[in-house]
């Protein structure tokens, strides 16, 4: 752990210098003539003190013809910000764009983005400009800037936002395999960064968040295993399990199943039956049959098929040892031919193996156990009326 933590810090410390480094050229490859009889030092120097900005920039709501005005009447705010051309050019492919090309705005140097908020500006400015505040940003603060980090080519801007929730999802992966007590998982938040990841491009995050839910969706421990999504959660995630092999894996269903309206509320309702089960199977692993008023009677252990025995009776003249398992959707108790042997004593292997079923429980599919009573006789020797108890695990 501790090297992956110096791997991360210079990672985090190798991509700030870079930062810090571009900014500086920027500055100093914005004159195109140098003063003569200073060193390089030194025009450096002043070049940086003279340097005036030159790119007007206004953001805000209203700053554009397209934007509509307000129903309430209560003006955006609407900011002009004066920035150096070379730095803008070094953040923004799309801002480098326009200033090349013969447009208006590489003529008047006056661009507008009335789609970002004054606040969320700074916040892009800060976290480009400062190192140190770059250091401190948290997956929130990705959550606002991303966005249009991906819109408007902030290339150095969506990097850091994919190295910030890119060590967001694998601290969360390492809390969630970690042994003992864990700590809750912001579920909400972990769902809006994956989604985050997917529509701002940022790969390497999107790479961890994928694994992270493929975990959660296929460990059956409580409570931070598949049954803490809610329906909400699930719905968010649908278009990932359509589409990710790593989470389609994970559920039953074509794409169209689970992008349907049915499918969040469906899952849940999986994920709490699955659960049930396993908590019914844990704690009842033997049944107790009687009744029959054949060989059938007495106990029958939990297999991963169904209940079975290792008892042999004959029926109809062959013998058979007898299981209950659902069969054709419904739960049975039926005898299973007793396997013919060769002469070295080996069984004989069939392509198929023909049950004979004895009893059976209508419309009991739904059900996790074989019910205890109502079995009604299929085969023409059943007699009896068998009856099922339940016996726990602490009682065996």
């Amino acid at each position: 752990p501790l090297r992956e933590e110096l791997a991360s810090i210079n990672q985090l410390s190798a991509f700030f210098f870079n930062l810090q480094h571009n900014l500086t050229m920027s500055i100093h490859m914005s004159k195109k003539n140098p003063l003569q009889g200073e060193t390089s030092e030194q025009e450096s120097a002043k070049k940086l003190r003279s340097y005036e900005p030159d790119l007007k920039i206004t953001v805000g709501a209203g700053s554009s013809e397209n934007v509509d005005k307000p129903k309430s009447g209560i003006a955006p705010e609407v900011v002009v910000i004066w920035h150096h051309s070379a730095i803008m050019r070094n953040h923004s492919n799309y801002i480098n764009v326009m200033l090349s090309n013969p447009m208006k705005e590489s003529k008047t140097y006056d661009l507008s983005f009335p789609d970002i908020k004054p606040s969320t500006w700074w916040k892009m400015m800060e976290f480009l400009e400062c190192p140190m505040k770059a250091r401190q940003m948290k997956v929130e603060d990705a959550r606002v800037v991303a966005p249009f980090y991906d819109q408007y080519d902030f290339y150095k801007g969506c990097q850091l936002c994919n190295l910030v929730l890119e060590e967001y999802f694998i601290r969360s992966n390492k809390e969630a395999r970690k042994r003992g007590k864990q700590q809750a998982p912001d579920l909400d938040l972990l769902v809006d960064a994956l989604i985050l990841a997917d529509t701002a491009n940022l790969h390497g995050a999107k790479k961890e968040g994928l694994k992270y839910f493929e975990m959660k969706f296929s460990s059956v421990t409580t409570p931070y295993g598949r049954t803490m999504f809610k329906e909400g959660h699930v719905k968010k995630l649908a278009p990932f399990i359509a589409n990710e092999t790593t989470l389609s894996n994970c559920f039953s269903g074509s794409t169209d199943e689970i992008l349907s309206p049915l499918f969040p509320s469906l899952a849940v309702l999986r994920f709490a039956k699955w659960e049930t089960v396993r908590v019914l199977e844990s704690m009842v692993r033997c049944l107790r049959l009687s009744g029959t008023r054949c060989k059938a009677d007495g106990d029958f252990f939990f297999e991963d098929s169904g209940f079975t025995s290792d008892r042999v009776g004959r029926w109809g003249g062959a013998e058979f040892t007898f299981e209950i398992a659902r069969l054709k959707d419904d739960w049975v108790i039926y005898g299973k031919p007793i396997p013919e042997v060769d002469e070295d004593g080996e069984d004989i292997v069939h392509d198929s193996i023909v049950v004979k079923i004895l009893w059976r429980s209508p419309y009991s599919e739904s059900l996790i156990l074989p019910p205890k009573d109502n079995w009604e006789a299929v085969d023409s020797l059943a007699y009896g009326q068998p009856n099922i108890t339940y016996i726990l695990e602490a009682e065996m």
